[in-house]
């Protein structure tokens, strides 16, 4: 296999802008529709949780198994936030065999409990880092969390391996490009492939670029924001696409 195809997606915990409506079946819909080998999702409920208002059709079982179901046989999740009523975090869902590597604890306060997931996988008999994450809303927390990333990522990956840094960065302002490409070598998909970041946010008329597609060791070859009008009531959030080759 010399090319894959993956999506990136704050979900949002499967409700659209306002948690009027639960999106999960949409999200599954939508998903199933495109031939993408691995979905790296955020914001993802682990376990069953309440709905703060009656809503139909509410999935309460672990999100990520059903968003798997007759379409991914292969997944992991990465619990981060824990409160009375469940737990989420991120997932990452994939049509290839998947090694689990680490659940990295970014959380620096007790309203943000964050991490990144590090799984790997092999595609023409070359390893894959796949790592899912989602960083705090402060700038200051963002640096703290992106240097403990780039300390896990020097210690744990071999630089010559290729590497995928996915999720919901809240970089609205793009200073962490610049960190990821000078202490890692890290590309941006969307400002390697169009010149800029794209905006993911708010859904429904996207203004900031938070969410972004990180590599090394990989060549992009396309790279777009799902625009189409469906995906825009699944989340908060816009998924970026993109496609790569060795």
């Amino acid at each position: 296999m010399q090319h894959f195809k993956l999506l990136t997606f704050n979900i949002h915990k499967g409700y659209n802008l306002g948690n009027r409506e639960q999106t999960l079946s949409s999200l599954k819909n939508s998903i199933a529709q495109n031939p993408i080998d691995f979905l790296f999702l955020q914001e993802v409920i682990g376990d069953h949780q309440h709905p703060k208002n009656e809503i139909k059709n509410f999935i309460s079982n672990a999100q990520y198994h059903y968003l798997a179901e007759d379409i991914y046989p292969y997944f992991h999740y990465g619990k981060n936030a824990v409160y009375q009523k469940g737990h989420h975090g991120n997932a990452i869902l994939s049509k290839h065999e998947l090694e689990f590597e680490d659940n990295l604890n970014l959380s620096l306060t007790r309203l943000e409990q964050r991490g990144m997931l590090h799984l790997t996988t092999t595609l023409n008999e070359k390893k894959i880092n796949l790592l899912c994450t989602h960083l705090n809303l402060r700038h200051p927390h963002r640096i703290e969390q992106v240097e403990k990333i780039i300390y896990y990522i020097n210690k744990k990956i071999d630089p010559t391996e290729a590497l995928i840094l996915c999720g919901d960065f809240n970089d609205w302002t793009a200073h962490l490009s610049k960190i990821f490409f000078h202490r890692l070598k890290l590309k941006e998909a969307s400002q390697e492939y169009h010149g800029k970041h794209l905006k993911t946010f708010p859904a429904f008329v996207p203004l900031l670029p938070l969410d972004r597609i990180y590599y090394r060791n990989l060549n992009i070859t396309f790279t777009k924001v799902m625009l189409e009008s469906e995906w825009k009531k699944i989340s908060d959030h816009l998924a970026i696409y993109a496609e790569f080759t060795f």
